[in-house]
């Protein structure tokens, strides 16, 4: 779900491949890596964090970037005094400090902290170029550059670096040195290292880089990915030994809870882009859920897979993973401006005995018979317009009837004196 009030901004058109992954969900809208890398191609990229990020930018940076973003009139002078003049105090241990007032920065926790970052951050797009790609995400931004030669990849990323220097320096910003590392994904046996500066600080290979919690690796197998999430998930399954027993212990129903709610999320985190693992691969995220059906149903190790997942109402992950699949391919073709949009619009090439995401979801489709979901017209934003130049008056109202001191009244009068107060001046609506 998107508020209102940032789909204007949503609804810009921008270069970045966007990478939004939420914990907790089993969708990572990832480029198709594979398809990228040709037969004798290197495809370098360089992952980055900004250090002081909104904390240390000037507050006149952010109003300038704010006009720059189409804001004005009440809406900018409003947010130019929610930052400006801001104070706080430490408490410890029934003690209360002196106020402070916080010269730079945003309320940590905010609700409108997020949206100020990301519309600090929009400009950031204006200084990549059109060979060099980048994927940001809240403060972790990934330049990417696909090429046949290590050389020219590493002068088009060099050159991308040092304009993303000027871009700190002219927003008081600074980006995280020790934090920046370079990858490279290449089917090439010899690969040489680059020589990446950034701050004249010369940065790291990583053959493994983590990205929005999945692991890549140089050949782009995911088994770095799968040995991760096979340790964590054989590590959430003691809890499950923990709760059952042969006499004792939780029933079959609270088992399955905690199996669903605790191990299996760490199993299906980004499946959508890592499930084009090979199958002796993925078998081995598998077996961790055969154990965890044999804790829940108390089976024995020659206990038919199928009949467990029967009793337990548990879909494979097999099964889970084409769903998850087919449910991000639909995603993508439903979202006409998305970069994966027009990659999957294009008939995959497929090398060696190696797939990616777009032949995978499309060879579900036809061994499952689905119908093409195509939209016919491309899904657009319901706003078309900035909220904050809607011309409604807002009426604000201080004073209740009835109300002369919260501090003698309970809760519930206070309650109700303010329901009715609501009745009566907003309209009902049904819809």
């Amino acid at each position: 779900m998107v508020p209102g009030e940032t789909q204007h901004f949503n609804g810009r058109a921008s270069r970045f491949p966007p990478i939004p992954v939420h914990r907790g969900s089993s969708c990572l809208h990832c480029p198709d890596h594979r398809r990228w890398i040709p037969e004798t191609a290197t495809y370098s990229h360089c992952l980055g964090r900004y250090g002081k990020s909104l904390r240390s930018s000037l507050e006149k940076g952010l109003i300038l970037q704010l006009m720059q973003a189409g804001v004005s009139h009440n809406m900018l002078k409003w947010i130019q005094n929610y930052l400006s003049q801001r104070t706080g105090r430490v408490s410890l241990q029934g003690r209360e400090s002196r106020q402070a007032i916080f010269k730079d920065g945003i309320p940590q926790g905010g609700v409108l902290s997020p949206t100020l970052f990301l519309v600090f951050m929009n400009s950031i797009q204006n200084i990549i170029k059109p060979h060099v790609k980048a994927a940001l995400y809240a403060d972790d931004l990934a330049l990417i550059c696909s090429e046949d030669s290590c050389g020219t990849a590493q002068k088009r990323l060099q050159e991308c670096i040092t304009l993303l220097e000027q871009w700190t320096d002219d927003w008081a910003m600074t980006v995280n040195a020790a934090k920046t590392t370079y990858s490279i994904f290449s089917l090439s046996t010899k690969i040489p290292n680059l020589r990446l500066r950034i701050n004249n600080s010369l940065l790291e290979k990583e053959n493994y880089p983590k990205y929005l919690g999945v692991t890549f690796d140089p050949r782009l197998t995911w088994c770095k990915q799968i040995e991760t999430v096979q340790k964590n998930a054989v590590r959430r399954t003691l809890l499950l030994k923990k709760l059952a027993g042969t006499s004792w212990g939780a029933e079959m129903k609270l088992l399955k809870k905690t199996y669903v709610g605790y191990v299996r999320p760490v199993m299906e985190y980004g499946i959508a882009a890592w499930g084009t693992a090979s199958k002796t691969n993925f078998q081995k995220i598998e077996r961790v859920q055969n154990h965890s059906l044999r804790i829940i149903t108390g089976g024995i190790k020659s206990t038919p897979i199928n009949s467990m997942e029967s009793v337990t109402g548990l879909e494979s992950l097999e099964d889970r993973r084409k769903k998850k699949i087919v449910c991000q391919y639909t995603k993508f073709q439903h979202l006409a401006n998305h970069p994966m949009c027009k990659l999957i619009t294009n008939n995959p090439r497929k090398r060696l005995k190696r797939t990616n995401f777009t032949a995978s979801a499309q060879q579900i489709y036809k061994s499952l018979e689905l119908p093409d979901l195509r939209p016919d017209t491309p899904l657009q934003s319901s706003i078309d317009w900035p909220p904050w130049n809607q011309q409604s008056q807002i009426e604000i109202v201080k004073d209740i009837d009835g109300v002369t001191s919260k501090k003698s009244m309970i809760k519930r009068e206070l309650h109700c004196l303010t329901q009715n107060v609501l009745d009566k001046n907003i309209p009902q609506t049904t819809g």
